[in-house]
């Protein structure tokens, strides 16, 4: 069997390439063979329908297919993904209301041959089912294809850990340096640090990426982020920075870390809270979208969250308030993990044992494969 695949992203390497799937090849469908049109703002994809005649069908990421052959498709917050439900997330309430082009859409998903709409989470499934809602005529079909398909996590460690360092080795891992909490993370560590000194933190994050879709139009000033660089740079003795590893050297530093990190103020999903778990890491996360699904077993900040699981800032004072209490919390978090070890070692033994259990590549596998005999 051949499978089309539209884009080569992390995504498509993660849920579809890395299948395995006896019997299945994938054919990688590029930007000449797909043309892109814009209509009223609205950003759709159709694929030329003579194109690629000799595949048996395609699989594909936050992608509606306007095609007659089978499909398939993972998806992350909603789908279609368009002016009127890109950014609704991001709002008070859900407050769109139907409209032509996304209805055009959903009759597509909603057609024999999309054979499975696939969320990555819970928080994702809930979003979706209330676009559905509102074409109570699509919904019925549309649900009966939607579901939760739990993203693939191969262990990184053997078997759960049995020690930790002697100084507590705290690991962050993500490209986004604002977004993905640092600052926070820092401040916090630094503070605790005047305290105790028995932890150390690894970075590995791009410092100019200091955007924050979060924080709207109140973004850090760039005084706020040299004064967080430049405690970085002063605390080399317990703090390193690495700006970009290769994953084979990443996997050996979860390997060598004890606690995984990722207190986000905005995040889709959180894929690195799962690969800090197969090290056998217990997390640090906040408590957005889809994380107290992919942190069960560790510690959560919580923050205050609109109906979609986002943080939803109205003001640079309210902006502030919430930091000043992730700040806090993670420093009570900190603070009452290294006075007990022992926790560490066992939440660690849970992560694992999540991962094992509910992130099996093998039947995540098995469920692409029944999709795909459907074609």
């Amino acid at each position: 069997m051949r499978i089309a695949i539209t884009e080569q992203t992390y995504a498509e390497e993660r849920l579809v390439l890395g299948t395995g799937i006896p019997g299945v090849t994938y054919t990688y469908c590029p930007g000449k063979w797909h043309m892109r049109f814009k209509a009223r703002n609205d950003r759709y994809y159709e694929f030329y329908k003579s194109a690629f005649q000799r595949v048996d069908g395609y699989h594909v990421f936050n992608m509606v297919m306007l095609t007659g052959k089978p499909w398939c498709a993972n998806f992350e917050t909603m789908m279609p993904r368009g002016r009127h439900t890109l950014d609704v997330h991001h709002h008070a309430s859900f407050d769109i209301r139907p409209d032509s082009y996304t209805r055009f859409m959903l009759k597509a998903m909603a057609r024999d041959n999309c054979k499975r709409l696939m969320a990555l989470s819970e928080c994702n499934l809930r979003l979706q089912h209330l676009l559905y809602d509102q074409y109570p005529d699509l919904a019925p079909s549309l649900k009966a294809k939607t579901c939760v398909a739990p993203v693939p996590q191969p262990l990184i460690a053997a078997e759960p850990r049995h020690k930790l360092n002697d100084r507590l080795r705290f690991c962050f891992v993500g490209r986004d340096f604002g977004r993905k909490g640092v600052p926070e993370l820092v401040r916090a560590l630094c503070r605790l640090r005047q305290k105790r000194r028995d932890f150390e933190l690894v970075l590995v994050t791009q410092t100019a990426n200091t955007y924050n879709y979060a924080f709207k139009h109140f973004q850090d000033s760039d005084d706020d982020i040299k004064a967080v660089l430049a405690t970085i740079e002063a605390q080399k003795d317990w703090i390193t920075l690495h700006p970009e590893l290769p994953f084979a050297e990443v996997r050996e530093l979860l390997l060598a870390c004890d606690v995984g990190l990722l207190p986000t103020w905005a995040e889709s999903y959180g894929y690195s809270t799962l690969e800090m778990e197969a090290a056998a890491m217990p997390c640090v996360t906040t408590n957005v979208r889809a994380l107290p699904e992919t942190n069960p077993t560790g510690w959560r900040v919580e923050l205050p969250l609109n109906y979609a699981g986002e943080v939803a800032l109205a003001c640079k004072e309210q902006k502030e308030a919430v930091r000043a209490s992730m700040e806090s919390q993670l420093f009570d978090i900190f603070d009452a993990l290294l006075d007990d070890r022992a926790s560490v070692l066992s939440k660690g033994e849970e992560a694992w044992n999540f991962i094992r259990q509910e992130h099996s590549p093998e039947r995540y596998s098995q469920f692409v494969a029944d999709v795909y005999s459907q074609f």
